[in-house]
């Protein structure tokens, strides 16, 4: 009995842990990423930008380092930061995996 409640106790934790990945909104982007800076609206260690200069996404990463693609162009993918933009600005960006764009 302690066995199957065992059981079924993992089984609803695994389906819920599912239903909140499902929640996540992931995004993959292709663009040139570059340090932040200063910036208004305060989020974001880097940016990636079109090649026309256009942020695209404000950038941040806990599994990346992304000074080392400092002016590279990448193809990034991440999920979408929650409570953000503030206001009309980029969205931010938590970047899982970042691929030299060829």
């Amino acid at each position: 009995m302690k066995r199957l409640l065992f059981v079924f106790i993992m089984l609803v934790c695994c389906i819920a842990c599912k239903k909140e990945d499902d929640n996540l909104d992931r995004k993959t982007a292709v663009g040139t990423i570059k340090d932040a800076g200063s910036t208004y609206y305060m989020y974001g260690t880097h940016i990636l930008a079109t090649d026309d200069g256009k942020t695209l996404y404000a950038l941040t990463s806990s599994t990346v380092d992304l000074k080392d693609y400092n002016n590279t162009k990448v193809e990034v993918t991440g999920v979408l930061v929650k409570n953000y933009p503030i206001e009309d600005v980029s969205e931010f960006l938590d970047v899982n995996s970042v691929k030299v764009y060829r």
